[in-house]
């Protein structure tokens, strides 16, 4: 049995104040041992030191027979996950990756036996594209997507990925049980400046199985733990293209650094560097985008890492030709942060130096925007270059403050976004307040499991969710871990009207799913909060059977 400290100590308990853990590794499909599982024993977060005496976990290896054992460990609290190849990575007592599981508590001499680590075998989709003949496409990006909601807006987005050989086949493995669309497609991120011949031609374009052109049409499927499919053919669609020429006109081209400024263009509401095709203009500014598929796109220039222009453009049935890209002027945006009001009690007082202002460009996807910058001492900023468009503010909320106001030039703009498309130059005055309410909630914790050998398992706290009711059919969500003693809370909400759950258990895609909320809104509880009111609520917590009976009912898989 292999036992590897990750640091060893200086100074270790007595021999008989240390603890151990012990079990067996497992396949969770047959019950069959695993050996070679690689199993980690990691200190909770807030059991871990800065003292360089402190362990940072320990590791060790299944046997022929599946058995572990950890020997010579510090009494406190843990986590055990596992890996292994061709299994998922484990993690004890969660139900579903990238979640928390059980925390094992070990006191001094005691220890935790007969553990069972039952890892599930990994999900593997395969099979083969191919084009409108049936003969092999080379170099197709394979992409499982899953549906999450942003903004109230259901959205898919890519999980995992595989690419196709030189015959065509794909293999996309490590996949995890769910509700998945599959997608493929062909790039090509760079263009040549001018072509000679300018004929369209026809050109692959994003194909979601069994053979549509939108994620609306595709065909979902349902993946199951440790399935193995390889009989999947996709047969990628190809449609008429068509060029996109023009000219851009900047200074960046004759500034000596012409080889720094390259021209992007992307596909409206898709954020995917795959999708994206690039082009560097000659010294005379041309460009020449070929096999460009009809759809909604967004010409962006950038010049050393800076963007000089972001305008859409259509491709319908026709070359796009004569297409001027001019480099803006950009907006200079000045403004002030202010707080009012007096600190609590215990808050230090704020620093506007250390506060940061940034924009976020409202494309509902791209993540564009201008990067945060600090305030001055006297709260004023300055935010440079920025591209004229439509923005939502970004920025930090002072401890013990919630924000009050953002006008923009005179203008309330709360909740709003903030048009600087029209303007050189623009006013931004952001006011917080100090009086935050604070929101202590107390859940019921699961109960703590006795082992043998005297150690103690304890569940995964329930998860606590405040949903703002201004925001239920574009949800937004807060979250706040919860303690040993059963209590999480809020420290940065507004005033206002909000709902609160707990919830055992719940996928974190579906929190912001409109409908789910409103199944679910019997099982809250709706509270008003004030300026400067603490308040505590108890909430009964959502069991999982509940939430996967909501789930099922919305004809939405919770695996």
């Amino acid at each position: 049995m292999l036992l590897i400290p990750l640091l060893l100590l200086i100074a270790s308990p007595e021999a008989n104040q240390l603890s151990a853990v012990s079990g067996h590794a497992t396949n969770a499909l047959t019950g069959e041992p695993l050996r070679k599982v690689k199993l980690h024993l990691t200190p909770d977060a807030d059991e871990k030191s800065d003292a360089d005496s402190a362990p940072r976990g320990y590791v060790t290896l299944s046997g022929a027979d599946g058995a572990f054992e950890f020997s010579g460990i510090q009494p406190g609290s843990y986590s055990l996950s596992a890996d292994h190849l061709g299994f998922l990575k484990t993690v004890y007592g969660a139900k579903r990756r990238n979640q928390r599981g059980d925390t094992l508590i070990l006191h001094p001499g005691q220890s935790i036996a007969e553990l069972s680590v039952a890892l599930t075998p990994e999900a593997i989709l395969a099979g083969r594209v191919v084009d409108e003949d049936g003969d092999p496409v080379a170099g197709v990006r394979l992409m499982l997507m899953a549906r999450s909601w942003n903004n109230g807006k259901s959205q898919y987005g890519e999980r995992f990925v595989g690419y196709t050989n030189d015959r065509g086949e794909f293999r996309i493995f490590d996949v995890e049980a769910g509700k998945y669309i599959l997608a493929a497609e062909k790039g090509q991120h760079f263009a040549d400046v001018i072509e000679s011949d300018g004929r369209s031609e026809k050109t692959f374009v994003e194909t979601f199985y069994p053979g549509t052109t939108t994620p609306e049409a595709a065909a979902p499927f349902q993946i199951q733990a440790g399935q193995q499919r390889g009989d999947l053919e996709l047969r990628l669609r190809a449609v008429q293209t068509f060029h996109v020429r023009g000219r851009v006109v900047t200074s960046a081209l004759t500034a000596g650094t012409p080889y720094r400024t390259m021209l992007a263009l992307e596909p409206q509401g898709k954020d995917s560097w795959s999708s994206q095709r690039y082009s560097r203009p000659g010294r005379d500014g041309t460009f020449d985008f070929s096999e460009v598929a009809p759809g909604s796109y967004r010409l962006t220039l950038r010049s050393k890492g800076k963007i000089l222009s972001d305008q859409p453009v259509a491709v319908t049935s026709e070359d796009l030709n004569n297409v001027v890209v001019n480099e803006v002027v950009p907006v200079t945006v000045r403004g002030q942060v202010h707080v009012a009001g007096a600190a609590p009690a215990g808050v230090k007082p704020w620093n506007p130096a250390l506060f940061q202002v940034g924009l976020r460009f409202d494309d509902g996807y791209s993540g564009k925007g201008v990067g945060s910058t600090p305030a001055k001492s006297d709260g004023s900023f300055t935010l440079e270059n920025v591209l004229p468009g439509i923005y939502y503010l970004q920025s930090g909320v002072p401890e013990g403050a919630y924000l009050l106001s953002v006008r923009l030039n005179g203008e309330e703009m709360m909740g709003k976004p903030l048009d600087l498309s029209r303007a050189q130059a623009a006013d931004l005055q952001i006011v917080f307040r100090y009086g935050a309410p604070e929101l202590t909630v107390k859940v019921q914790l699961p109960a703590i499991t006795a082992q043998p050998g005297g150690g103690e398992t304890r569940p995964p706290a329930p998860v606590v969710v405040v949903v703002p009711e201004q925001s239920r059919e574009k949800p937004q969500h807060f979250e706040a871990p919860v303690n040993g003693t059963g209590s999480g809370t809020f420290k940065q909400l507004s005033p206002g009207a909000y709902h609160v759950y707990a919830f055992e258990e719940v996928p974190r895609e579906e929190i912001n799913n409109p409908r789910f909320l409103d199944v679910m809104y019997t099982k809250g509880t709706r509270i008003e909060l004030k300026e400067g009111e603490r308040k505590q609520i108890e909430l009964h917590v959502t069991s999982a059977a509940d939430v996967t009976q909501v789930l099922s009912k919305l004809g939405i898989n919770a695996e």
